[in-house]
This record gives structure tokens, C-alpha cells and sequence, in this order.
């Protein structure tokens, strides 16, 4: 995981809750974790594996990341698969 990664990974535990996540930047931190990314064709939905743990995403249609219960889903996924700031 590089700088820019531990930046990202820094907002999801941002108190208040951080509304500036770029989904792009998400894919990346994921994929500097390690992360196998697959995108339903039909649905949009994202699945992401990571260490031998799952987490499923609704379609993605705007550039940030700005529900706050997908943030936090986000945050509890990486919490369990060991990936704090």
C-alpha cells in the first residue's frame, strides 16, 4: 500500500463522516490491498474479495462516494479484513 492508499483508507475512518470519496480512489486503495474487483454486467453491482472476505455494492452512478451507510459498510469490511489506518 502506497501513500496515496493510506490516504484513501484514512478517510473512511475520518470522524464526522467523510463525503469526498472518490469511487475511483476506492477501487484503488482495493487494488493496492490486493482486492479481486468484479462489476455484474447486468446489475452494475461490484463485488469485492478480499482476504477471504466479501462485500457487495450497489451500482455506482456518481463520481463520490456519498451514502453515508456505504461508507461506513466500507469502513466495517476493511476494519474486518485488517486494513486500518
Amino acid at each position: 500500500m502506497n501513500h496515496k492508499h493510506s490516504k484513501i483508507l484514512e478517510k473512511f475512518f475520518h470522524h464526522p463522516i467523510s463525503n469526498d470519496i472518490q469511487w475511483n480512489e476506492v477501487m484503488k486503495l482495493f487494488k493496492g490491498l490486493g482486492a479481486t474487483i468484479e462489476v455484474n454486467k447486468h446489475s452494475g453491482k461490484t463485488n469485492i474479495s478480499l482476504d477471504e472476505l466479501s462485500i457487495i455494492l450497489p451500482k455506482q452512478t456518481h463520481k463520490l462516494i456519498s451514502n453515508h451507510k456505504e461508507v461506513i459498510a466500507l469502513r466495517h469490511f476493511l476494519e474486518q479484513s485488517g486494513n486500518t489506518p
